[in-house]
């Protein structure tokens, strides 16, 4: 079977809010010199409460203005030598709200993973993440979108298997850049904790994820209050190599401390990623 092919085959698995971008989505370890990584998350939840500032507390939303979204983000990466790798992400999310259904093709991320030291299941390591992210339309017409050219830098270390532990640190931070209405949606920084558990060919791990993004700037440059939010996010998850080179993914996510914007209750996702 040809590269073209097995290509066609994984696509199959890709047709079936402004979020952070999915860059940490791996491990320091980067792609084999010129092998291919086809991979796509399904993501659900529904938004239930936004934060009353005034009231300093969180509020629930009126029935009209509960929303349940999807998204779906398929991505391909090639490895271009043993320490650089190279992805792309297409995300496509949909928003069903006062049962009228939208669909939205959001910003297009391409990013770059430098492994400064790679890591194996025998020792540590530490790469460092680089990635444009670019609009696809205006923010007036895509809820999930800011319309702004973002910059994010990044790391992720991995330790080396500990018996059947290992422990990954990850973080990144975004540069915003002022979008079509000449206005900053602010800058954004996430920081990572992963624990995982190897049995058989199963993974098991916890996550405790912190999510700051900071004030969006007005015409003049000045910060538009309220419009800052914090959240501590927990996630419970395990990755299943079901053959040598495919995996499934899944995991639920569950916000525990935050602060401004929306909320939603738990998060569920599954991915699929297939080397080749």
């Amino acid at each position: 079977m040809n590269i073209t092919t097995k290509l066609l085959l994984v696509s199959t698995f890709l047709l079936p809010i402004h979020l952070p971008a999915q860059t940490m989505m791996f491990s320091a370890n980067p792609l084999k010199k010129n092998e291919l990584c086809a991979f796509v998350r399904f993501q659900h939840f529904e938004t239930k409460e936004k934060y009353n500032w005034n009231l300093n507390e969180w509020q629930d939303l009126t029935a009209d203005k509960e929303t349940v979204k999807s998204m779906y983000l398929p991505m391909i990466g090639y490895g271009i030598n043993h320490k650089l790798s190279a992805f792309a992400q297409f995300p496509i999310y949909r928003q069903i709200q006062n049962h009228i259904s939208d669909s939205y093709f959001n910003e297009i991320l391409l990013m770059s993973r430098y492994a400064l030291i790679p890591a194996s299941g025998k020792k540590s390591g530490i790469s460092l993440i680089g990635a444009f992210r670019f609009p696809t339309e205006s923010a007036a017409h895509n809820p999930f979108a800011d319309g702004s050219i973002d910059i994010i830098l990044g790391e992720i270390f991995s330790t080396k298997w500990y018996g059947k532990w290992r422990t990954h640190i990850k973080s990144e931070y975004a540069i915003t850049t002022k979008n079509d209405a000449k206005i900053n949606p602010g800058d954004e920084f996430k920081v990572l904790l992963k624990q995982g558990y190897k049995w058989w060919n199963i993974q098991l791990y916890g996550i405790t994820k912190y999510i700051r993004k900071f004030k969006s700037r007005n015409l003049d440059d000045s910060k538009v209050d309220h419009s800052q939010s914090y959240k501590l996010v927990h996630l419970l998850g395990a990755d299943w190599k079901i053959y040598k080179n495919f995996i499934f993914k899944s995991r639920i996510e569950i916000p525990s401390i935050a602060k401004g914007g929306s909320n939603y209750h738990q998060k569920f996702s599954c991915d699929l990623v297939y080397y080749i």
